[in-house]
């Protein structure tokens, strides 16, 4: 959204910390008429996202706790090979990976084909350049 953002307001350095990141998507998707219904895919997988990264940036700590009755049998072998996880730990998933790189695409897509910047293609890859040249001291 900070990138994009610019690119539609010339205000938008009011709104880069003013407002959360759905808000600026909101402000964005508004102004562009993209309209992204609120509790549906793609919407829904970014509010997902947003959580889980708040979850892992600002961590607190969290007591897991889990009542479990084992068979001495096979207590060892399971108590070993399971723990309780914390939700952004339950959220790691493949299929969740996945579902988010589509859905972040879909709504990238969006807000790139309004938008149209000029020399600024969607996803580029970054690119450094330099050069150097040895002198001889006298």
């Amino acid at each position: 959204m900070n990138h994009i953002g610019p690119k539609v307001f010339a205000c938008w350095n009011i709104f880069e910390k003013a407002i959360s990141p759905e808000g600026k998507l909101d402000v964005i998707c508004e102004r562009l008429k993209i309209v992204l219904a609120k509790n549906k895919r793609p919407r829904q997988t970014l509010r997902e996202l947003i959580n889980f990264r708040n979850k892992v940036a600002h961590g607190t700590t969290v007591l897991l706790k889990e009542n479990i009755t084992h068979d001495v049998d096979q207590y060892l072998d399971e108590f070993l090979g399971k723990r309780p996880l914390a939700i952004w730990e339950e959220y790691c998933t493949e299929e969740n990976a996945v579902r988010s790189r589509e859905d972040i695409e879909k709504i990238l897509k969006l807000i790139h084909e309004k938008v149209k910047p000029k020399d600024d293609p969607l996803f580029g890859f970054g690119i450094y350049e330099a050069s150097a040249s040895f002198q001889k001291n006298s």
